[in-house]
């Protein structure tokens, strides 16, 4: 099989949330971090015939791109996979499944689980990430104040006063702030459909990838 360009955007960009991933059979891969924090999964373009684990992730992307439109094709003792563009040849080795730290099912969620829902563009989560970069900066939370929506970066800890915010919506309801770790919104440059349950999660929803991110208490 051959792995498209958006299987690999998809893939590098889980290399960040977990360092191994087990790629299961079908065209739905999932990982989850270390600390359990962040969940996400997509549905790829491309089909896996069986499942193959990998230990270092960024290091297969890093040797997928050695080669011209690799094809992988799993050897017979399933303990390695060919990677080839008919020049050039790899040879790689898969990881023992029983290893590799994944999630044990796909997490949906129905809409009702979730307190509010809007849509956010990437353009204005970039905005807020990049001056909560500037500022130094380590969390951003969905503010909920007198029915409008704003994403906001700030200092939880209240060592420095510096906020950034950006008017993202409207909602009905009571106030609330739901805060995250900056480090878990390191996602695909793609428009999302978000919703929030106000004391536990909040998810971004494309319909190329979703990601579940559980909330700092404040």
């Amino acid at each position: 099989m051959k792995i498209s360009n958006d299987t690999l955007v998809i893939l590098k960009n889980f290399s960040k949330i977990q360092p191994c991933i087990l790629l299961k059979e079908g065209s739905r891969i999932n990982t989850m971090s270390l600390d359990k924090n962040q969940y996400a999964h997509a549905t790829i373009p491309d089909k896996f015939d069986q499942n193959m684990g990998i230990y270092d992730l960024k290091e297969f992307l890093a040797t997928l791109s050695l080669i011209d439109e690799p094809e992988i094709e799993v050897e017979s003792d399933g303990h390695e996979i060919k990677i080839s563009d008919g020049r050039s040849t790899c040879f790689y080795e898969l990881s023992d499944e029983r290893i590799i730290s994944t999630p044990n099912r796909f997490v949906d969620l129905e809409d009702d689980a979730f307190d509010v829902h809007f849509d956010l563009k990437f353009a204005d989560l970039a905005k807020v990430m990049k001056a909560a970069e500037n500022m130094k900066l380590k969390w951003i939370s969905v503010l909920g104040e007198n029915g409008k929506l704003f994403l906001k970066a700030f200092d939880k800890n209240n060592e420095r006063n510096n906020e950034f915010l950006v008017e993202i919506g409207t909602f009905d309801g009571d106030d609330f702030q739901a805060i995250m770790n900056i480090s878990y919104l390191d996602v695909i440059n793609l428009d999302y459909r978000v919703s929030v349950k106000k004391d536990s999660k909040i998810r971004l929803e494309n319909p190329a990838v979703t990601y579940i991110v559980a909330l700092e208490v404040e």
